[in-house]
């Protein structure tokens, strides 16, 4: 019996790595949260999920993106801060975050519903990279975004 023999999906549509496979996306930003690992390095979650509205394949998904918090003289502090430059500016956020004391969550309104189009390219090691662009009449999308939920509160205040 073969590996793939009992299960429906044709191999060809099974994605591979923790989230969308190699292609490029309609999607709706319908998401954003804190993160903080066990060693204290926080980090936002950026959701996007693909708008089968405008997908003419009816493909489900969604990517969630790490943005890592850039702080001085920790490793990768550089790459932590360009990629968070590039997704904010992606997202319609140039002048905020340039301001002192920029915090995303504050700027949640302007971030969920934010249409665009998610590449997903093959990287090193099995992993995938993705870019961003947003739509030139970006606004809020028909897709369903998830009601508030209750969680514990987790401090934001020294981002």
């Amino acid at each position: 019996m073969g590996f793939y023999d009992d299960y429906a999906t044709p191999v060809e549509d099974i994605p591979t790595g923790f989230g969308l496979p190699v292609g490029t996306y309609p999607v709706v930003v319908t998401d954003i949260k804190p993160h903080a690992k066990e060693d204290g390095t926080k980090s936002i979650l950026l959701e996007l999920t693909v708008d089968t509205v405008a997908d003419e394949k009816g493909r489900k998904g969604k990517e969630t993106i790490w943005l890592t918090k850039p702080v001085q003289g920790a490793k990768n502090a550089d790459i932590h801060a360009s990629v968070g430059k590039q997704w904010f500016n992606s997202l319609g956020l140039e002048a905020e975050q340039a301001e002192k004391g920029f915090n995303p969550f504050k700027h949640k309104d302007k971030i969920i519903g934010v249409e665009g189009v998610l590449a997903v390219t093959p990287g090193k090691g099995g992993y995938t990279n993705k870019a961003f662009q947003r739509t030139a009449e970006s606004g809020v999308s028909d897709i369903e975004v998830p009601e508030e939920k209750t969680e514990v509160a987790l401090d934001v205040s020294n981002w």
